[in-house]
């Protein structure tokens, strides 16, 4: 979209890679689409009528890059709501392509119930127990 380029008008590589450097693998010779996805994400913002993005600690820098440079294409600030790093419910780490390892603002109270009851929950096993992180942090 012609916001795409505008954007790219605005953001240097270096704040590209700055903005991306948690959630992007790093690399000497980055592809386009890593130095892209922060302000693809920045404008998600817009094209999804949101008021405010919630997520862990590593995307503050992409909600950096939002609030500098929304404004600068016309677009509104919106609220950045970040929340510690928190273990899946299966176990492992989070991830917006495993359905079972999170939940969804927007999840059916059946789908959250069935997401919990299989959630890991080892007994004694604090560290990895997404769960309980999820229940102190969110």
């Amino acid at each position: 979209t012609l916001d795409v380029y505008r954007l790219s008008s605005t953001v240097t590589q270096h704040d590209a890679r700055k903005a991306g450097a948690e959630v992007v693998k790093q690399v000497e010779h980055p592809m386009l689409s890593g130095l892209l996805y922060p302000g693809l994400q920045a404008l998600d913002e817009e094209y999804l009528k949101v008021d405010a993005q919630f997520g862990g600690v590593d995307q503050r820098k992409i909600f950096t890059l939002a609030e500098k440079c929304m404004p600068q294409l016309g677009y509104a600030k919106r609220i950045h709501l970040m929340n510690p790093m928190v273990p899946g419910l299966t176990g492992g780490k989070m991830s917006s392509s495993e359905e079972d390892s999170k939940i969804d603002l927007l999840d059916s109270p059946a789908n959250v119930k069935k997401k919990i009851k299989r959630a890991f929950c080892e007994p004694g096993n604090i560290t990895d127990n997404g769960l309980l992180s999820f229940i102190k942090h969110v």
